[in-house]
């Protein structure tokens, strides 16, 4: 994985170039979905403030029902190695529901989760809502 430097804003993130691995590893087994997608980046060693050691395991369980409908869970862990050890960490935990449909010649898929995020950083947000429409290729 390879991050680039775009931040306009120290707020909103850092200026410098990061890369690390990252590796993904997914299973069908009947009607469900698992898996996640891990990684880490490190920042380079340029002249830039705000150093970037970052850790994300995004993981996705999901129950595919009939008529296009189903459940899941599709949250990312993540760990800024960089923070204060009782700041590094976000653990969302929930999940939610959608529908695979057409519009047209169209396949989308619409979602909605609420998370709570179990482990954050001081101030960091309690709940995280996300809503998702997603348009699908063969």
């Amino acid at each position: 994985m390879i991050q680039i430097p775009t931040a306009t804003d120290p707020a909103l993130g850092s200026n410098r170039w990061a890369a690390g691995p990252a590796v993904a590893l997914f299973v069908q087994p009947g009607p469900w979905t698992a898996g996640a997608l891990i990684e880490n980046v490190w920042s380079s060693r340029e002249a830039g403030t705000q150093n970037v050691d970052a850790f994300s395991l995004q993981y996705d369980l999901t129950w595919n029902g009939p008529r296009g409908w189903f459940v899941e869970s599709n949250a990312t862990i993540t760990s800024d190695w960089t923070a204060h050890p009782g700041d590094r960490w976000i653990v969302p935990v929930g999940g939610g529901f959608g529908k695979v449909f057409t519009v047209g010649r169209w396949s989308l898929s619409a979602s909605a989760e609420v998370f709570y995020n179990a482990v954050r950083p001081s101030g960091g947000a309690q709940w995280s809502p996300s809503i998702s429409l997603q348009l699908l290729f063969p």
